[in-house]
């Protein structure tokens, strides 16, 4: 059995309009500097290891071991972990900690039909609505065509989406914003923000046209997730970048709530999640 936790939630989601659902308080875990492939986890009997050149620097896909013996699989690119899975069973489970937060979208809106994710990855998080959410579209945005092919490769999308509805995932290629300034006024029932370049927050999405883009693809009372990592030189957790993230959110959006959601046993990062909602 894993020893993952459930997220702690620090969002009021009463702000949001939510019924009857009450978030647990959560405290901010002390900084951690990032751990390095070797030294996150015990080996695989028998791993699998593969390297990839991408827009962003070398991909890394390679499998490890919770130290309860859980077989993961982790993509690492250009020094850090960007998405993590389990493979057996429960490969369509987020397996970190901030992917589970972004749930919150079903409390806050239980009608919630249809999501934009900004930020592929290995797919975690759209894998998991697939298998949960028979209701919910999906469109996903990736910049990297080489990321979509590792997650079809590695990390069970093609086994997703025949299993659970390829009409329901649709993928494009694109850049984040440009795929927004293209989508139609009052789509989107919720958009989730994932994106990173290496190990940095991909900050352009953030800029107030680009976060004026973003609300007109939102539905009325639609939902907007931000997760974000910020370091400083020394791995320490950035607060004046992470507060300036609140602040250009707060510009835009009427509520803003962050969660802090430690991942510190594989990716040695502290997340911040924002939503933001009109």
């Amino acid at each position: 059995m894993s020893d993952f936790r459930e997220p702690q939630f620090d969002v009021d989601t009463t702000s949001f309009g939510a019924a009857d659902h009450n978030a647990a308080a959560a405290t901010s875990p002390a900084p951690a500097a990032e751990p390095r492939p070797a030294d996150a986890a015990t080996t695989a009997a028998e791993p699998q290891e593969f390297s990839y050149p991408s827009m962003f620097g070398t991909a890394e896909v390679f499998d490890m071991q919770t130290p309860e013996g859980d077989p993961v699989r982790a993509l690492y690119v250009d020094g850090g972990f960007q998405s993590l899975c389990y493979t057996d069973s429960r490969r369509f489970e987020p397996a970190f900690e901030y992917c589970k937060a972004f749930d919150t979208i079903f409390h806050i809106n239980p009608d919630a039909k249809r999501i934009l994710v900004l930020g592929g990855g290995a797919f975690s998080w759209p894998k998991h609505v697939l298998a949960t959410c028979p209701d919910v579209q999906l469109d996903v945005v990736e910049i990297d065509p080489v990321i979509v092919d590792i997650a079809r490769k590695h990390f069970f999308l093609d086994e997703a989406t025949e299993r659970f509805g390829a009409d329901r995932l649709n993928v494009t290629i694109d850049d984040g914003r440009r795929f927004l300034a293209n989508a139609e006024p009052g789509t989107y029932d919720a958009i989730v923000n994932d994106t990173f370049a290496g190990t940095a927050m991909e900050t352009p999405l953030l800029a107030p046209d680009a976060l004026l883009l973003a609300k007109r693809a939102l539905a009325p009372g639609g939902l907007y997730l931000l997760n974000a990592v910020a370091e400083d030189d020394l791995g320490f957790q950035d607060h004046a970048a992470l507060h300036e993230v609140y602040e250009t959110l707060a510009q835009q959006f009427s509520f803003v709530r962050e969660s802090v959601i430690e991942d510190l046993e594989f990716s040695g990062a502290v997340n911040h999640v924002f939503f933001a909602r009109e």
